[in-house]
């Protein structure tokens, strides 16, 4: 199973507001012309008479004069958003220039259709066509090589923070470094970037894009601007973390001092056997052995899963990671049998059961008895709906009592349905490949629906099966010759694995659970 991801997805159009000094002429005229039939008392749409036209134009044109004079580029600083929109204004003025706006976080977005960030970026910069002019440029009165520090802020670009900084003629160099600088495109609140600036306006920046990377721009001894892409340094260290579930793999994960990633990995790492929507129990146990990556002292980022257990209902789960021969690297039984499936049990990560596979069931909305041949998971619409095993995508289109509904044929024996959904993904055609894993839809509630689910059929040869009991295929073992290898190499994991699972039970026995 690919990586279970947490549910981010982003608006597609996004408005800029803009300041009450960017008028447009034409709307202004308008307005004008409003406020004089108001006063006289006649109406100026259409024009019954040419005697109206000098007078509409000399009040438009003092207008338009009052307005310039007013100060039409200055712009409260207290106001952030009228501020975002006034750095916009300006920066239309350098040509060829893309401006990176810092995006809220994912999880604040609601999640009802999927684009990239260049999309977004893209969306912007058309809607953004409102005129203006560089701000002048400010006598400096910096020591050479002054280091700055800037937390970016909500709303912040790129063009924003170089004109405090008074360097926002560096701005068109910066955009078209391209290659590993194209980092910058988007950049988001909390990131940090640190600037040095001397007597020739920006000598050095530097800008963490996460935690395991940092890009480094340098200016030359000729003016030219150099960037460069290289890893951080970092401390890794092995770490085992034991719980018991009581409430749930989420909530227990993280008392247990999971990361939100660390449990979507250990989810996604026995979701071709767990179906963690209907299988968990009170009392199940999970132990991962696992890598953190350490900076100074301070954990930052979390790596690879080793190895994991997860006992459930009195089963037992285990996986080791393994690298063979060849160096393709996968998890595996203790016996050298591959974890991965070609069908995951359930198509969505976080859903409950409304609905079981029932021949005989009473429809809720048509009042009759119809089959249900499939399994209703119940979840909040915009929750991401994934392809249960590698396919091509058959049919893609709204389809009767189904709602907005994927078809996916896995081989020549088996297809599944998706039906409900609120809308597809992005890149969702028919005819293409699609990887187990992979994202297709949201959860919706189109055609016959009560509400929010996803309804999920499972089909060999065209006849339905209840896809909680099928006997879904085996995965292939490795290779003979490989097997010895595997042993010898995960001989000691699997031995610190059992002691440390061992001491997991106890502590199920002492919470008595």
């Amino acid at each position: 199973m690919g990586m279970v991801t947490l549910s981010s997805l982003h608006r597609k159009n996004v408005g800029i507001p803009v300041t009450r000094g960017s008028y447009i002429k034409a709307d202004y005229k308008r307005s004008a012309l409003r406020v004089f039939a108001a006063d006289y008392g006649v109406t100026p749409y259409p024009f019954r008479g040419p005697s109206l036209i000098p007078i509409i134009s000399v009040l438009v044109l003092g207008a338009v004069i009052a307005k310039a004079n007013s100060g039409r580029f200055m712009v409260p600083q207290q106001d952030q958003v009228q501020a975002t929109a006034f750095a916009y204004d300006n920066a239309r003025a350098a040509p060829h220039i893309n401006l990176p706006l810092a995006l809220p976080g994912a999880s604040s977005i609601p999640p009802d259709r999927e684009f990239s960030k260049r999309d977004l970026q893209s969306g912007i910069e058309q809607q953004t066509t409102i005129s203006g002019a560089r701000p002048a440029a400010r006598p400096r009165s910096r020591a050479n090589g002054e280091w700055h520090g800037i937390t970016v802020a909500i709303g912040d670009t790129l063009s924003s923070i170089f004109s405090r900084l008074d360097i926002y003629d560096e701005l068109d160099g910066i955009m078209r470094l391209g290659g590993e600088a194209e980092v910058l495109d988007s950049i988001y609140p909390g990131q940090k970037l640190r600037v040095r600036i001397g007597d020739r306006g920006m000598e050095e920046l530097i800008f963490d894009p996460d935690y395991a990377t940092r890009l480094s721009v340098i200016k030359t001894s000729e003016g030219n601007l150099q960037a460069k892409l290289h890893d951080r340094a970092m401390e890794p260290r092995r770490v085992v973390t034991s719980g018991v579930i009581s409430r749930s793999l989420y909530v227990d994960g993280n008392d247990a001092g999971l990361s939100d990633l660390m449990i979507m990995k250990l989810a996604g790492l026995f979701g071709w056997d767990i179906d963690f929507a209907l299988d968990i129990r009170r009392g199940d146990t999970f132990t991962v052995v696992h890598d953190e990556h350490y900076r100074q002292g301070q954990a930052v980022g979390s790596g690879n899963i080793v190895a994991a257990e997860f006992t459930s209902q009195g089963r037992v789960f285990r996986a080791i990671r393994y690298t063979d021969s060849n160096g393709h690297t996968g998890f595996y039984t203790p016996e050298g049998r591959s974890v991965r499936r070609p069908f995951l049990r359930t198509p969505v990560d976080v859903a409950r059961i409304s609905s079981h596979f029932d021949l005989n069931r009473r429809h809720p909305i048509l009042n009759t008895i119809r089959a249900h041949r499939g399994v209703d998971y119940a979840a909040s619409t915009g929750t991401p709906i994934k392809a249960t095993g590698d396919a091509v995508l058959e049919e893609r289109g709204y389809i009767s009592g189904y709602g907005n509904t994927i078809i996916l044929r896995h081989g020549s024996l088996y297809t599944t349905l998706y039906g409900h959904m609120s809308a597809f993904a992005s890149g969702t055609s028919v005819g293409q490949r699609v990887a187990q894993g992979q994202t297709i839809g949201y959860i919706g509630s189109t055609g016959l629906a009560t509400g929010p689910h996803l309804h999920y059929e499972f089909r060999i040869n065209g006849e339905h099966q209840d896809p909680l009991t099928v006997a879904l295929p085996t995965a292939k073992p490795l290779p003979e010759t490989e097997k010895a290898r595997f042993q010898q190499v995960t001989a000691s994991m699997q031995a610190r694995l059992g002691g440390y699972t061992r001491q997991g039970r106890l502590a199920m026995q002492a919470n008595k659970f």
